[in-house]
């Protein structure tokens, strides 16, 4: 796939729904997961900082719940809750 062509692809993903995006990671798509983290990115690190108050503990708080969920991404079933019920549940 060429540049252009996964640039394309990124930029169609990013009219997806947390279920749809979910469904193509869980299909080994790594720009559909990118979109989801930059989605809620901003909201675990909030989330990290007001319990820790401390700006690099929340970072890497939020990091490794990241890669848990990328982890454990094939286990995820929309019909059980949204992605950021998942990311809440790990958090």
């Amino acid at each position: 796939m060429s540049f252009w062509d996964r640039r394309r692809s990124a930029h169609s993903l990013q009219a997806l729904s947390d279920e749809s995006l979910c469904r193509e990671a869980k299909k080994g798509c790594y720009e559909a997961y990118l979109l989801l983290f930059d989605r809620y990115w901003r909201q675990v690190f909030r989330l990290a900082h007001a319990v820790l108050h401390d700006e690099g503990e929340a970072e890497d708080v939020a990091q490794a719940l990241f890669l848990e969920v990328h982890r454990n991404m094939l286990q995820f079933d929309s019909e059980k809750g949204s992605f950021r019920t998942l990311l809440l549940r790990y958090a």
